[in-house]
Formats: structure tokens, C-alpha cells, sequence
């Protein structure tokens, strides 16, 4: 037996707010989606500790202040379950050594791992979208 609601992992969209799991890299911030914050517990005041292996983008979330703040999202039309991070040295980092551009959507995904006892998530980069 199954419970299925606005919570389960297979429910994308609703009728304000799409439900998909990605971080969209924006021209000052990285934003993770709703479904990021429901799905996955990405929440506004954690701290995102990135792990860079190759082509591959991981990050853990803690309350580790070495890390990169999640912030709530300040404007009229943002929903407020969607997280962002704001640091443009990482920004330009990450585009430096992703080759992609500003704009691109990537799927956010939990894996098996953990790091300091924290699930680890990944990014995944070859996966892009608009």
C-alpha cells in the first residue's frame, strides 16, 4: 500500500507551482525549486557543502557555517518554498567548470551516500534542460 499526495515523489506540478526536482542557475544566484524543498528538505537557513568529483556536482546540506547559506527567496512572485544561494564566486566557478550557461535547469537527485552522517545530492550536469 501506497499514500500519494502532493508530497509523493512521482506528483511533479500543481496547479501553482511545478514540483520538479532542479536547480536552475540564474544570472546572481543558484535557485532550487519547490519540489527540491518538499521532496528533498532543501531548506532556506541550511548550509550547502559542495563536493566536486570530475564532472560530477554533489553537495550535502548542514549547519556547518564553512558552507554557503540557503536563503528564502525575497520577491512578489516567489514561492516560498524555494530556496536560493547567493555567492557569485561560486556561480562563476560552477559555470567555469560545467561549460553551461546562465539559465540551464539541472535535476537534483538524492543519492545512497552520506558525508558527516548528511544524504548527499547530486547534480546532474549532462542531464540539462531549459
Amino acid at each position: 500500500m501506497e499514500l500519494i499526495n502532493k508530497k509523493h515523489k512521482d506528483i511533479t506540478s500543481n496547479s501553482r507551482v511545478d514540483l520538479t526536482d532542479y536547480v536552475r542557475v540564474a544570472e546572481k544566484e543558484f535557485y532550487f525549486s519547490a519540489g527540491c524543498n518538499i521532496h528533498l528538505g532543501i531548506l532556506p537557513g541550511l548550509y550547502v557543502q559542495f563536493i566536486n568529483d570530475g564532472d560530477r556536482w554533489l553537495f550535502y546540506l548542514n549547519m556547518d557555517t564553512d558552507g554557503f547559506l540557503l536563503l528564502a527567496r525575497q520577491t512578489a512572485k516567489a514561492q516560498k518554498k524555494s530556496p536560493i544561494l547567493v555567492n557569485i564566486s561560486l556561480l562563476k566557478l560552477f559555470l567555469k567548470r560545467t561549460n553551461c550557461s546562465v539559465g540551464s535547469k539541472f535535476p537534483v537527485r538524492q543519492t545512497n551516500q552520506k558525508v558527516k552522517d548528511c544524504v548527499v545530492y547530486e547534480i546532474f550536469i549532462n542531464e540539462a534542460f531549459q
